[in-house]
């Protein structure tokens, strides 16, 4: 956590340093978010003039035009199999061509295939620039805007301007100058034009704040399933260890093995004090020891079955992750890979480091439905043995 806590403020320190040293088109840009519908690049221009004082280069307005876009995206991906398919034509044309006559037969076959295939994909095409021919038509409302100025100092202004307590917003203190059409506008500097994702613009903040609460809760669940598995081991590995904690009776060790035999045939709990000190095999031939070593490979299992689960869930959080960034639909490149940095973080934090110190949280034991009895409360040998090993 430490560690996390020193990369972000190294990265803020590094994110200053390159600000400094380098110039792009965000250091000059606010980004205008809650405009109204009808906002036009003049009025926003004389609106952050008056508020600000400075001279404004350009203003370039956002509309909702996801649609169009995904359409585009759609478009792309049928001309790429387009073009593979007539290069597959031209390849088979030229095959027939070279080849025998036994063989022009299937060529002919396969090229009438790719024709109709090419035919059929050319009409998707054409259907797809009516749909978005049709799209372009209508005028789409504005949804916010990038306001560029002629200098930095204008910028931070007006970052600054906006930049107010919780108290001003929620209450009715809000200065008036500020709005513009009587609504509240949001104020941030700009992300840098390759790293928005100009498709999810018009997606409102709740919705993907909404989204990732729902991958966040998935990942949560996918932590419980795991804290369910471990704990079930660890219960599995106590009961194990119950079952030979019955202390060996004085000098066991020094009487002849049958007189040991005998005495764990009048006391089967005592199988360990007999069957620890014979090999595998031989533990797997006696009959009174083959319990106990299943115990032991059983709970050995189970031990290594929780690492894994443990190494499963960690390479789950990272797919997750990357996965939900499409589906969270987050504005920039910049924003997802923030979230999902701090995210995956977090859930591989609580899944290897926190889970181990939890076992005797008696909320957590309820909620699982495992009741632990442990001795061994403290970080020593006892617990290495159940808690330590799964």
């Amino acid at each position: 956590m430490l560690g996390w806590l020193w990369l972000k403020s190294f990265e803020r320190a590094e994110v200053r340093n390159l600000n400094r040293s380098t110039v792009t088109a965000s250091d000059y840009t606010l980004r205008v978010q809650d405009i109204p519908a009808d906002s036009t690049e003049a009025e926003l221009a004389a609106h952050f003039a008056q508020v600000t004082g400075e001279t404004v280069a350009a203003v370039h307005l956002v509309y909702s035009n996801a649609r169009e876009i995904g359409l585009y995206f759609k478009r792309g991906r049928l001309m790429r199999r387009r073009f593979n398919c007539v290069q597959r034509i031209r390849y088979e044309r030229t095959a027939e061509r070279t080849s025998g006559k036994e063989h022009k037969g299937a060529q002919v076959r396969v090229v009438n295939r790719l024709l109709q295939e090419r035919d059929e994909l050319t009409t998707l095409i054409h259907m797809r620039d009516e749909e978005r021919e049709q799209i372009v038509a209508s005028k789409p409302r504005a949804i916010e805007a990038f306001v560029t100025f002629e200098t930095e100092e204008a910028v931070l202004k007006a970052v600054g301007e906006y930049q107010h307590s919780w108290f001003r917003l929620v209450c009715c203190c809000y200065p008036d100058r500020l709005l513009f059409k009587g609504l509240r506008l949001r104020v941030s500097q700009s992300p840098e034009p390759s790293t928005i994702i100009w498709e999810n613009l018009d997606v409102p903040s709740r919705s993907i704040f909404l989204r990732q609460c729902l991958t966040t809760g998935t990942a949560m669940l996918a932590i419980l399933l795991s804290v369910v598995f471990r704990f079930l081991a660890r219960d599995f590995q106590n009961q194990a260890r119950k079952n030979t904690s019955k202390p060996c009776p004085d000098g066991f060790f020094d009487l002849d093995a049958d007189v040991q035999y005998s005495v764990i045939q009048q006391d089967i709990n005592l199988a360990h004090c007999y069957c620890s000190g014979l090999g595998y095999s031989e533990q797997w031939d006696e009959a009174l020891c083959r319990g106990y070593i299943q115990n032991r490979v059983k709970s050995s299992a189970m031990s290594y079955g929780a690492g894994f689960m443990v190494v499963f869930m960690n390479a789950f959080f990272t797919w997750l992750m990357d996965r939900a960034g499409p589906f969270e639909r987050h504005h920039s490149l910049d924003e997802k890979e923030a979230s999902n940095m701090a995210r995956v973080f977090f859930l591989k934090f609580v899944n290897t480091g926190c889970l181990v110190l939890l076992y005797n949280q008696r909320w957590l034991q309820r909620l699982v439905g495992i009741r632990f009895e442990d001795d061994a409360l403290d970080f020593n040998v006892d617990w290495y043995a159940t808690g330590g090993g799964s």
